[in-house]
C-alpha cells in the first residue's frame, strides 16, 4: 500500500536500494549480524594475545586491519584502523571510489602510510591474521602479492594453523624469527614426513605467480592425490590448463569441481563460458538449467541463459523469443534497476527487429548504468 502513495513509493524504493547496497559492504547491518561477527574478531584477538604472551610475536607488534572493533581490546596490540574510524589521517583521505559512498567504509589506508606508521603485519583479509592451513583464502593472498607490491609471510602455529600477513616494512628476523616468505614456508611444509595437502595447493598458487606452470601443475596434482575433494584446487588446476591451452583437461577439472560445489554460481558460470567457447552448447545450456533448478531466483544465472539464447552459433539452441521473455521477466523482478538486465533486453529486441522497443530499452539501460557509475555500459547503449 505504501509503495502506491505519490512520492513515498519512490522514496521507499530508494531507501531499500541504498540499504541493499550498503549491507553488501557490511555497512548499516543489523545488530544481530554484528553479534555474529564478534566471535570472529574476538577469537582472532585472543589468539593474537596468546602469541604475544608466548613471544611468538613481539609485545610491541603493530598490526593493520579493516574492522578494528574488539580486536585491539582482546589482543592488546597496537592497531592501525585501515578504514580510518580511529585514524585522523585515513579519515581525511579521499574516498576510494568517486561516486560510491559507504558510510564509514569508503576510506582506506595505503601501504605507504602503513609503512610510515611502522606497521609490522598487514592483515591479508579484513580482520584476520590467523588461518587454518586449508583455508582457500591463503591461495588468494598468494595471488595478491604482486598487486599489493609487498611480500606475504607465513608462520606455523601448530599442525593446522598459520599466521599469515603482508609486511609493509622490511622483514626483521630478530623480531619475527618464525615468519618466512610464503614460498619458502610452503616448500618446506611439502617436505614434512606427513605433508598436508594444503601445503602443495598453496605452493602451486605461488609457483603460478612465478610462471613456473609445470611445477605448479605437479604441486596441484599432489594436493589432489592427498585430498581428491579439494574443489578449489581442481578449479585452480582448470585455470592452469586454460593457460597452457589444454581446454579438454581444464573443462574436466572444472566439472569435477562443480560436482563437489554444485551451489557455486561463479564456478558454474566459468564452466558455462568454457563449454560455450569449446562449442559444447548443449552442455552449457544444461548447466545453466541445472543451476536455475537449484537457485530459481538467481539473476546471475538467468542473464547468461538469455544471452546464450541470443548469441549461440548453433541454430538448434538459438532462441531470441525465449531470451526476450526472460529479459522482460527479469526487468520486472529488478524493477528496471539492473543495467545488465536492461542491456540484455536491448539485445533481445534488436535480435527480433523491435527497433523502437530496443531504443527505449537502450535509453533506460544507459540512464541506470550511468547512475551506477558504469560509464562503459552507458556509452555502449
Amino acid at each position: 500500500m505504501l509503495f502506491q502513495l505519490p512520492l513515498l513509493g519512490s522514496m521507499l524504493d530508494l531507501y531499500n536500494e541504498q540499504m541493499r547496497e550498503m549491507t553488501a559492504h557490511a555497512v548499516c547491518i543489523r545488530q544481530e549480524e554484528h553479534k555474529k561477527f564478534l566471535p570472529i574478531v574476538r577469537d582472532q584477538g585472543v589468539l593474537l594475545a596468546k602469541l604475544r604472551t608466548e613471544d611468538v610475536i613481539p609485545h610491541d607488534t603493530h598490526i593493520a586491519v579493516d574492522a578494528i572493533g574488539a580486536l585491539p581490546y582482546y589482543s592488546d596490540l597496537r592497531t592501525l584502523d585501515r578504514l580510518g574510524l580511529t585514524d585522523r589521517v585515513v579519515a581525511r583521505s579521499p574516498a576510494r571510489r568517486a561516486g560510491e559512498r559507504y558510510m564509514a567504509h569508503d576510506r582506506a589506508a595505503t601501504i605507504e602510510y602503513a609503512a610510515a606508521c611502522q606497521v609490522d603485519l598487514w592483515a591479508p583479509d579484513h580482520t584476520e591474521l590467523i588461518y587454518g592451513g586449508d583455508d582457500p583464502r591463503l591461495i588468494e593472498f598468494s595471488q595478491k602479492e604482486h598487486s599489493l607490491g609487498i611480500p606475504l609471510y607465513v608462520a606455523a602455529l601448530d599442525s593446522s594453523q598459520v599466521l599469515a600477513a603482508f609486511l609493509p616494512t622490511p622483514y626483521d628476523i630478530r623480531r619475527f624469527p618464525k615468519l618466512k616468505p610464503a614460498l619458502v614456508f610452503f616448500q618446506e611444509r611439502t617436505t614434512d614426513a606427513d605433508p598436508p595437502w594444503w601445503a602443495f595447493a598453496n605452493l602451486g598458487a605461488l609457483l603460478v605467480e612465478k610462471d613456473d606452470l609445470a611445477s605448479a601443475r605437479s604441486a596441484y596434482e599432489r594436493a589432489l592425490t592427498l585430498n581428491p575433494a579439494a574443489a578449489h584446487v581442481r578449479e585452480l588446476l582448470a585455470a592452469l590448463f586454460i593457460d597452457v591451452g589444454d581446454t579438454t583437461s581444464a573443462l574436466s577439472h572444472a566439472q569435477q569441481a562443480l560436482v563437489l560445489r554444485p551451489d557455486d554460481v561463479g564456478l558454474r558460470l566459468s564452466l558455462v563460458r568454457g563449454l560455450a567457447e569449446a562449442g559444447r552448447y548443449e552442455e552449457a545450456f544444461d548447466l545453466l538449467q541445472e543451476g536455475l533448478a537449484r537457485k530459481p531466483g538467481n539473476i546471475s544465472l538467468w542473464i547468461p541463459l538469455a544471452r546464450l539464447y541470443l548469441a549461440c552459433p548453433d541454430e538448434r539452441f538459438r532462441n531470441p523469443t525465449e531470451a526476450l521473455r526472460i529479459a522482460k521477466q527479469l526487468r520486472i523482478a529488478t524493477r528496471g534497476q539492473d543495467a545488465d538486465v536492461l542491456a540484455t533486453l536491448v539485445a533481445a529486441h534488436e535480435a527480433l527487429g523491435h527497433v523502437v522497443d530496443a531504443q527505449q530499452a537502450a535509453r533506460e539501460a544507459a540512464a541506470v548504468a550511468r547512475s551506477q557509475g558504469n560509464t562503459a555500459l552507458a556509452d555502449a547503449m
